[in-house]
């Protein structure tokens, strides 16, 4: 006994995802009516990863920067809150491990011990 198929697709009426023009001509699936419609969906899409990216990014810089700055002073030890004000953020860092009870973070090559109000052993590792 045969079954008839039924299509769902020959009644569902497609839109550009972008600015909803209707896309009853062309290809099935098709999301997009031009090309400039899915970049422009693509981009609103994807500006927030790209943001968050950047914004990271633009973070370990500038502590890296920092770091750069307070181990070419020959500072192995600094006030945290001294730190912040040079535009350190201590949330953004390459690298974590606890090593005898103490956490170590790492910048890069940079690594050091972050305690409540001080940054203290930081060290440059230059494989």
């Amino acid at each position: 006994m045969k079954h008839a198929k039924t299509s769902q697709s020959a009644s569902r009426e497609y839109r550009c995802l972008e600015c909803g023009t209707d896309l009853s001509y062309g290809r099935k699936g098709r999301k997009f009516c031009s090309d400039k419609c899915k970049n422009d969906w693509h981009n609103r899409e994807n500006h927030l990863a790209r943001t968050v990216h950047l914004t990271i990014i633009s973070s370990l810089n500038r502590n890296y920067e920092v770091l750069m700055r307070i181990n070419r002073m020959g500072m192995p030890s600094v006030n945290l809150e001294d730190l912040v004000k040079m535009g350190f953020n201590p949330a953004i860092f390459t690298g974590h491990r606890i090593i005898k009870g103490h956490n170590q973070y790492s910048c890069f090559e940079f690594d050091y011990y972050l305690s409540t109000n001080r940054i203290s052993h930081i060290e440059r590792n230059i494989p």
